[in-house]
């Protein structure tokens, strides 16, 4: 595809330590950190204003990556430069450069895509090209250790757009689908697995998507309807459904500040207003929840009742998952919670939460909460504490997850709020949800079903 070099778009990409900005006239302009030589200009420390990259025109697109810099030129070929050591360049070495160099063996590229150590490109026949660093399979050929020249992603075709993240691609087929590879510590791939692929695997329950984006460790992607899906680490709230837990699986962007109800079917982020839509029942939570807090350690969930629950008497409870060394008092019962309908409930209701854990998992994980020295303490469905208990109104609860505990001790446990007439009927109803995650080497994550387990259709998880 041939664009005339005087009628670029202008276009801006931030990198980790450097930003890049396309020039209407097809130049590029550069400034911040240039210790990988990510200016293009011959290394220098930095630059605190714009320098223009030496050596080219005729450019239609700019990417940063970390240390590594990719732009587009009009005839369809990929030019790089900075950081080469996993050969994010693609020139076929891994020798950093300091001014540009074109990457090997590419034409008819029409879009680009810069990860951290790795790249990507998409050419207008619908292919994907990857070369860099692959320590995760990044680069989608079922291989461990990168290259530094372009090769074909096996088993993707009819593609319209790509992106990278830290060490993981999506790219957006012309079907509206979304397929993944790469990195899935936390579930940023969306098969619902934090199971590490060797090939590209389609985003589980995603259809009609018209763009995508690729982060560090979570992904986004909007669909012709308006909403906007979400999935892989929600740390920091990044996933937008009102929580902080980890999400496998695409999950819907609230409305603004948990605005909206269930019975309006408003209750979700609507880029476009103008087309109707219906949210399917499986991806409604079970009640709606905004999780705040300056850190995951202070946190606090508002929750609206069902309007069926209105008017009611019941409780509310907070607890969690935890892996079984984190948890003071664990026995035999406990530790067979997961065997039970106490986990079953719970995998029941929470979206995308920890689910039942089977016998021969890795990390044994049992039902605890919080004690007066913020410890957690294991429990059963029948002998949970209240956080309070009364009459549920509209005006919903507010309750305090985590309280400035030390999150240390809590590393890998997954907290949950609920509410129900006893803490058994919460449990095995499933009107609970997981609300928090605390980072850990190993976490309560979700676990697929397992012969013999249930969930319920209607509900998520």
């Amino acid at each position: 595809m041939s664009i005339d070099a005087q009628s670029a778009t202008p276009a801006v990409s931030a990198g980790g330590s450097h930003t890049l900005a396309l020039h209407a006239d097809g130049t590029v302009r550069a400034w911040g950190d240039d210790f990988s030589g990510q200016l293009g200009v011959g290394r220098q420390f930095y630059s605190a204003t714009p320098v223009t990259v030496n050596g080219l025109s005729g450019i239609t697109a700019v990417e940063a990556g970390y240390s590594h810099v990719l732009v587009l030129k009009s005839n369809g070929s990929v030019w790089a430069w900075g950081d080469n050591f996993y050969g994010a360049l693609g020139d076929g070495t891994n020798t950093g450069r300091s001014a540009p160099v074109q990457a090997i063996g590419l034409a008819g590229i029409v879009s680009i895509s810069a990860g951290e150590f790795h790249s990507i490109a998409l050419k207008g026949d619908g292919t994907v090209w990857a070369w860099g660093g692959s320590d995760f399979g990044q680069l989608g050929d079922g291989t461990i250790g990168g290259r530094p020249a372009p090769g074909k992603v096996t088993g993707l075709s009819a593609v319209t757009a790509v992106s990278a993240g830290a060490r993981h691609n999506l790219a957006l087929k012309n079907d509206g689908s979304v397929w993944a590879m790469g990195f899935n510590d936390r579930g940023q791939l969306g098969d619902g697995t934090n199971i590490q692929p060797a090939s590209p695997v389609k985003v589980s329950g995603l259809t009609g998507a018209i763009a995508v984006s690729a982060k560090n460790v979570h992904s986004l992607a909007i669909k012709a309807d308006g909403t906007v899906w979400a999935w892989g680490e929600d740390k920091y709230g990044q996933l937008g459904d009102g929580t902080l837990v980890d999400r496998p699986a695409p999950v819907v962007a609230l409305r603004e500040n948990g605005a909206g109800s269930l019975t309006a079917n408003n209750w979700f982020l609507d880029l476009n207003p103008a087309i109707a839509k219906t949210i399917g029942a499986e991806r409604i939570p079970t009640f709606p929840v905004v999780v705040s807090g300056s850190t995951v350690a202070d946190a606090k969930a508002n929750i609206q009742y069902r309007t069926q629950d209105l008017s009611s008497n019941g409780s509310v409870y907070v607890f969690a998952l935890a892996p079984a060394n984190k948890v003071l008092n664990v026995t035999a019962e406990a530790m067979n919670n997961h065997k039970g309908p106490v986990a079953r409930g719970i995998g029941t209701a929470a979206r995308g939460g920890s689910g039942a854990v089977p016998a021969d998992a890795p990390l044994a994980c049992v039902l605890a909460q919080l004690n007066a020295s913020g410890q957690l303490t294991a429990v059963t469905a029948g002998t949970l504490q209240a956080y309070l208990t009364g009459v549920l109104s509209s005006q919903g609860a507010s309750v305090s997850v985590l309280n400035g505990v030390s999150t240390a001790l809590l590393s890998g446990s997954v907290f949950y709020v609920g509410y129900g007439s006893t803490s058994t009927s919460m449990i095995n109803t499933g009107t609970n949800r997981s609300v928090v995650t605390v980072p850990g080497a190993k976490t309560c994550q979700p676990q697929a079903p397992q012969t013999g387990w249930w969930w319920n259709p209607a509900e998520d998880g």
